[in-house]
């Protein structure tokens, strides 16, 4: 089983509110396998992590008390490197173990999304999202919530469902709608950076949800023009997207210190359309939309500033959730 890793192009903390926003699902992706053992049943997630508890709260003592173990197994590209989506996709992993022993036909190969029974018979471009079959998008955010303690504050959940669709996805949480697009620009691709630096989401949570009116407004009108820059292929609203939500995150100090110097270097380089931190506070990723003839300087400035690449636009992972049989 492989889930893609995500990145919100923009649209972070306004989905806390409910508000849409389009994330960014890349590979390589994060692999996922299971077997039955005769023995007890083992899980390599943390156990205060949201798969950790699914796991260990529904899954591994059932199967232990029908005497059938299961050892799950779980292999990160990245290495533990923070910002693409680790987490949402471990609960993934444990999500779809979970539901493919009730119903084995959920994990025959292929791509996952297009088995959630829907009844308009329409994944994409838009997928309603009401509860059909017991397999839609809010019975995963419903069952990824309650892995919180009352005491923890839970991320949104746009992610999640996202890197089950791909693409570029576009989770609008209060009409439960889902859109996928590809990437229609011929003249205009992106880069993604690690920086090295990554902030714990759940530190920072609480505050973010204390947005004024007017913030959510602001945050709201860049997105939705970002939603319909990809509609009407439009790559001059996009960047102009991008822009705004960048500076409606800095100007309420969203944005980490480092990754203010590190996009005050890119303003000024030659080709970079729009740049604007990822994650945590902008901490874990660099998004830069450049001119395809600018790559060469995009890379020069990730050598001079020690970065790695994270992905290109060449990454984006089409596909979304995806079963192999082995």
């Amino acid at each position: 089983m492989r889930v893609p890793g995500k990145t919100f192009f923009v649209g972070e903390y306004l989905a806390l509110s409910g508000g849409p926003s389009i994330v960014m699902n890349s590979g390589p992706c994060f692999e996922f396998s299971w077997t039955e053992t005769s023995g007890d049943s083992s899980h390599p997630f943390h156990k205060e992590s949201p798969a950790g508890r699914f796991l260990d709260r529904r899954l591994l003592d059932s199967a232990s008390a029908s005497k059938t173990g299961y050892r799950f197994e779980a292999k990160d590209p990245y290495h533990g490197v923070g910002g693409l989506g680790a987490s949402t996709a471990e609960f993934l992993g444990a999500w779809i173990f979970d539901r493919s022993l009730k119903d084995p036909s959920l994990i025959e190969p292929g791509t996952v999304v297009e088995k959630l029974d829907d009844h308009r018979q329409s994944v994409v471009p838009k997928w309603a999202s009401e509860r059909w079959g017991g397999n839609r998008f809010r019975d995963v955010l419903d069952d990824y919530r309650g892995t919180y303690l009352e005491s923890e504050t839970p991320g949104s959940g746009a992610d999640l469902v996202s890197q089950i669709t791909g693409g570029l996805s576009v989770w609008d949480a209060r009409t439960d709608e889902m859109r996928r697009f590809q990437w229609p620009f011929p003249d205009l691709t992106f880069t993604l950076l690690f920086t090295g630096h990554k902030l714990k989401t759940h530190e920072h949570l609480a505050r973010a949800k204390k947005l004024s009116d007017v913030t959510v407004d602001d945050m709201r009108f860049w997105v939705e023009e970002a939603i319909q820059s990809l509609a009407l292929e439009d790559a001059d609203r996009l960047t102009a997207s991008v822009r705004g939500f960048g500076k409606v995150l800095s100007d309420i100090g969203l944005v980490a210190d480092t990754t203010a110097r590190f996009l005050e270097g890119l303003a000024d380089l030659s080709g970079v359309r729009a740049a604007k931190g990822c994650g945590a506070m902008g901490s874990d990723t660099l998004l830069i939309l450049h001119d395809t003839l600018a790559s060469d300087q995009v890379n020069q400035f990730r050598d001079q500033n020690g970065l790695k690449e994270a992905a290109t636009a060449s990454d984006l992972w089409t596909q979304g959730l995806t079963v192999d049989r082995s």
